[in-house]
């Protein structure tokens, strides 16, 4: 079914409603598709149904909600199931290719699966009203826990090793070497003209941080704020290592480069205060500031796993103050303009 392939005009992916579930089967669905059509052997209509039903919900004609979605996943899955017990039946060594693709197909269907519960879950307990309300507030807004399953945090560990030899010391707009010690790489995701393959799991994260901000600007038109979004960078992926800061900056300083939101989601598992490390905010503060004494009024977050801080690019002063242990985040610019 080659029409049905990512990138090949047959429209799965590009009018996805659920942008989680359009990512996550980017990761997998042209090989799931093209060993479907090498396992005919084995027919199975409800299973045919069941993924036509799956692949109709991510064209133009079809609109499926959560709900919907739930329930063709739990159809195919039962439908691999059957499959399953006709694989089992065949003789020792008869088809080992075959059960092999079966069972990383099924895998990945359950990944798939597992990752719109956690979404969905996800959502359901962060008060994104309540976050909008002290965004528009104080410039600033922090989740302490987004809600990722650790299945999905697992396999983003998993990654993250691999970007190590892609890393570059980071710099900034005015040349000076000491004012900060990190790397950092910018990744290609689905966006992109050449988006990466070898990172699905970064690429979900990357997807449901996208999803919380649009939440966000949802909730902003019932405040005195409003954001609008016009784009946005790369993701970002920064590591200090032992030792490493960045002392304070804007990150669009003086509307420079059109960015207006940054957001910050951390990847530190049993992060310990004593570590340092903490992302410091001076809400308070101008871009004048950024030299000299240090401001008296200020907010701080440990960069602890699954917490992500949003805040204004453009006017907040902030820095990462020195750390004693190994941090890593993901970070989110947006382009656009904030009205009050």
């Amino acid at each position: 079914p080659a029409e049905l392939l990512p990138g090949s005009g047959g429209g799965l992916v590009e009018a996805a409603d659920d942008e989680l579930l359009a990512s996550s089967f980017r990761s997998w669905g042209a090989a799931f598709v093209r060993w479907l059509a090498e396992a005919r052997r084995f027919p199975d209509e409800d299973l045919r149904q069941a993924l036509e039903g799956l692949v109709a919900a991510w064209t133009p004609h079809g609109a499926a909600g959560a709900e919907e979605v739930q329930r063709m996943l739990a159809a195919s899955l039962d439908a691999l199931g059957s499959m399953q017990g006709q694989l089992n039946e065949l003789e020792e060594g008869e088809a080992d290719e075959d059960r092999a693709a079966f069972d990383q197909a099924m895998g990945r269907l359950l990944q798939l699966q597992s990752q719109h519960e956690a979404a969905d879950a996800a959502a359901a307990a962060t008060d994104m009203e309540a976050v909008a309300e002290h965004f528009a507030a104080k410039g600033w807004a922090h989740i302490p826990k987004v809600g990722l399953s650790p299945e999905i945090l697992a396999a983003v560990h998993e990654e993250l090793p691999s970007l190590e030899p892609e890393m570059a010391l980071g710099t900034t707009s005015t040349g000076l070497q000491d004012w900060r010690r990190d790397r950092s790489v910018f990744l290609k995701m689905e966006d992109s003209e050449e988006p990466r393959q070898d990172l699905p799991a970064l690429a979900v994260l990357d997807e449901i941080i996208q999803e919380r901000i649009e939440d966000l600007c949802d909730e902003l038109e019932s405040t005195p704020m409003r954001l609008r979004l016009t784009g946005r960078v790369p993701p970002m992926v920064a590591c200090y290592d032992e030792g490493g800061y960045y002392r304070r900056h804007v990150d669009n300083n003086r509307g420079a480069d059109g960015r207006a939101l940054t957001a910050i989601y951390y990847l530190n598992p049993g992060w310990k205060p004593e570590f340092g490390g903490a992302l410091r905010l001076y809400p308070s503060a101008s871009s004048d500031q950024l030299v000299g004494p240090e401001p008296q009024d200020f907010v701080e977050f440990w960069p602890e796993e699954d917490s992500l801080v949003f805040f204004l690019a453009e006017t907040m002063v902030h820095e990462v103050r020195p750390s004693s242990a190994k941090r890593a985040a993901l970070t989110q610019w947006h382009f656009g303009s904030v009205e009050r």
